[in-house]
């Protein structure tokens, strides 16, 4: 069932177009390739994130493109001549745009059976008359498009090592196609356009390869390489043979080379996870331009302009050859924030890497919570408020559960084992002390004292993975929790998600939902429903559906999809009476008749793709709807 019908505005219910942009939770974020184009009237800047395509031009704000982008990791990103962009994401997909990186489509790889995630692309000098281009992957070789992209076909021929790091196509293209190749063990050449590969004399074994760059304006080179042990190698007779030059920091690895134009080929930046280090005499002396980036993962530069992208703290800019550096990250925002939590008068958002963030002023702005860096990835958070103070709960997946009583200065491993993958901490107020925990492997664990000591309540749905925990909004009456899952189930391994019920505050469970799909994730929505025992008014998302309870008839419900388009649901709120609001992959959407039919939200919040939907303390007292873009962008709905 689909509808796109608008309903009337109830009361209590929140306009849809009211949403407005609260900012970014943190500007930044991991840039993992940089694309750079200068014309004498405007600069043109790209990133790679792990939340698609950013673009700025000149001194503008940066802007997000995933239009025609099937997956918003990008990993490799290049600018050919002609003004095609490449991109090349973390599933093993190539992308190419033509527009500038407004809109991008999928190329085809023919001949594909495995993917690997796409680590470099590179193309010829001549490309917008060739139309070559290359792509490297981490596990499936090299490979190769002569029609700018369209089209791509496997080009391992001689390639012992299919880990390739990194590509680069000779400036003196004309006279003989010569491509490198570096890869986890060594260098390979090829002399007829990657068609077919040889190993290089590279006398340096297990040298696993990262960074390759070449003078531009220098006939015959020179050439540079930096490897993963932290050195760099120079070439003068066109990638041929190789010597060993200096280190740039002792045992950091070399992530990316550039060298700068109008040097002879002399200065050499190299990005190492210590920083920018600068060689003025081709490699053989090297001096710290700046640490503030952190680990760099990336070099580009067009004429003047050198840019780096950093682990974590997003993109450098450069305009004397390397010697100084400034942020460019204002606006950026290239977070890999995926949820949101509200708890008593704050508001957290947690991403697997980003650690856990937290405002107590509506969203406006947000502080870290720096003692969980050594903890990192982490899975998922509660908090709770008792009369003592505030209790915080966090998941990793490297220490176990860990609790803090400190606001998150000091941390504690409350519990060791499985990966916890959901946590239910107080439901009924500052004065419950109990904690619900969903694991890996489907085991419900229990705490009655905020987390300090742990106990195995049920194992009913071992095997199975946690997606979500939730309970009723009359507990203390029905005793009712509710558990996602997933499986996969039958002889052809059909992933599905199911929903179990307890009545008895998590000692047992039903099954009461089967729900096919390949969905990853759950959310859901517990609306008030007095005399509903057991509970069973719950709303649920998980792909591109939204399950909702059918009126009258027990343990039945029914799916729906926002539009017509079927986009991925990835968070439900609810608006008051009827109101429920749904991120979604393609925008946020409001429904005023209990899921219904929906109608997409006006204004900004039409477009972008959204991951988390909350309810939280508004402004003024109040409450608000908070919605999390890809991203870390914040936008907030007042519902009062």
């Amino acid at each position: 069932m689909t509808g796109t019908q608008k309903g009337k505005r109830r009361p209590g219910s929140a306009p849809a177009e009211n949403w407005a942009k609260v900012g970014p939770v943190a500007e930044g974020g991991s840039v993992f390739d940089l694309a750079v184009q200068t014309t004498p009237r405007c600069s043109h800047v790209w990133a790679a994130t792990s939340c698609g395509v950013f673009q700025r031009r000149s001194e503008g704000a940066w802007e997000q493109h995933l239009a025609g982008l099937s997956t918003p990791l990008v990993s490799s990103l290049c600018a050919a001549p002609g003004g095609a962009l490449l991109a090349g994401g973390m599933n093993g997909e190539i992308f190419r745009s033509l527009d500038g990186g407004q809109a991008w489509e999928r190329s085809t790889l023919l001949h594909a059976t495995d993917l690997a995630p796409v680590t470099c692309i590179a193309t010829s000098p001549r490309f917008d008359r060739d139309g070559t281009a290359l792509a490297g992957t981490e596990g499936s070789g090299v490979w190769r498009s002569e029609d700018s992209g369209r089209r791509w076909l496997p080009a391992n021929l001689g390639l012992d090592d299919e880990s390739v790091q990194v590509l680069l196509c000779t400036p003196s293209w004309d006279k003989q196609e010569a491509v490198l190749a570096g890869t986890s063990e060594g260098l390979f050449r090829s002399s007829n356009g990657g068609r077919a590969w040889r190993e290089a004399d590279w006398p340096f074994s297990d040298a696993a390869i990262s960074a390759l760059a070449a003078a531009e304006d220098v006939v015959g080179g020179p050439f540079y390489a930096g490897t993963e042990e932290g050195y760099v190698y120079g070439s003068s007779d066109g990638g041929h043979s190789w010597r060993r030059l200096g280190q740039p920091n002792t045992a950091s690895p070399v992530n990316a080379i550039h060298v700068a134009p109008g040097t002879g080929g002399r200065a050499v930046l190299a990005g190492t996870t210590e920083g920018i280090f600068l060689s003025e005499d081709g490699g053989a002396t090297w001096q710290l331009a700046s640490a503030k980036p952190g680990a760099v993962l990336s070099l580009a530069g067009s004429g003047a302009m050198i840019v780096a992208g950093s682990y974590d703290s997003g993109v450098w800019q450069s305009s004397d050859g390397g010697r100084t550096w400034s942020s460019l990250s204002a606006g950026l925002a290239a977070r890999g924030l995926a949820r949101l939590v509200a708890a008593g008068h704050g508001l957290f958002a947690l991403g697997p890497n980003e650690g856990l963030w937290r405002s107590h002023d509506a969203g406006r702005c947000w502080e870290q919570v720096p003692s969980l860096t050594a903890h990192l990835p982490l899975s998922t958070c509660a908090i709770a408020h008792p009369p003592e103070g505030e209790v915080f709960l966090v998941s990793s997946v490297m220490s176990g559960l860990l609790r803090s009583s400190d606001g998150g200065r000091n941390w504690q491993v409350a519990q060791e084992g499985p990966d916890v993958l959901c946590l239910l901490a107080a439901p009924l107020g500052p004065a419950d002390r109990r904690v619900w925990a969903a694991t890996a492997g489907g085991e419900v664990l229990f705490s009655k004292d905020l987390g300090v000591t742990w106990a195995t309540l049920s194992s009913e749905a071992e095997g199975e993975r946690a997606l979500l925990l939730a309970a009723s909004p009359h507990l203390a009456d029905d005793h009712t929790l509710l558990l996602g899952t997933a499986t996969e189930v039958g002889w052809r391994r059909r992933p599905t998600v199911h929903i179990w019920r307890s009545t008895d505050e998590g000692r047992t469970w039903k099954k009461i939902l089967d729900q096919p799909t390949p969905a990853t994730w759950l959310d859901a929505v517990t609306p008030p429903a007095p005399g509903r025992a057991p509970y069973d008014a719950a709303y649920f998302a998980t792909d591109t559906q939204c399950l909702r309870p059918l009126t009258g008839g027990r343990d039945v419900w029914v799916g729906s999809q926002v539009s017509p388009e079927g986009p991925n649901i990835l968070g439900l709120a609810s608006g008051g009476d009827d109101a429920l609001f749904a991120a979604t992959s393609s925008g946020l959407f409001q429904s005023l008749d209990g899921g219904r039919t929906w109608q997409a939200c006006s204004g900004q919040a039409r477009s972008g793709r959204y991951v988390s939907i909350t309810t939280g303390p508004g402004e003024a007292g109040g409450r608000a709807l908070y919605a999390l873009e890809l991203g870390g962008t914040l936008w907030r709905l007042p519902l009062d």
